[in-house]
């Protein structure tokens, strides 16, 4: 099973396509920071911030 999440961030997102399957990586990731010590930073044992969500839905173990 297999969940997207069509989250561009900004238009056309990173701007590169994957091949030749016309989907566009996204921007997201730029909301985090490698700096370290800010509210957003990618640090050991910290959970930053991030708007982007899933759901799976099951039922008897199959995806409903």
């Amino acid at each position: 099973m297999v969940s997207f999440v069509p989250s561009l961030h900004s238009p056309f997102g990173t701007g590169v396509v994957m091949g030749d399957t016309g989907s566009s990586s996204t921007a997201a990731g730029d909301y985090y920071s490698l700096t370290r010590g800010e509210a957003n930073s990618l640090e050991p044992g910290k959970r930053p911030r991030s708007t982007l969500q899933t759901t799976l839905v099951m039922n008897d173990g199959q995806p409903l």
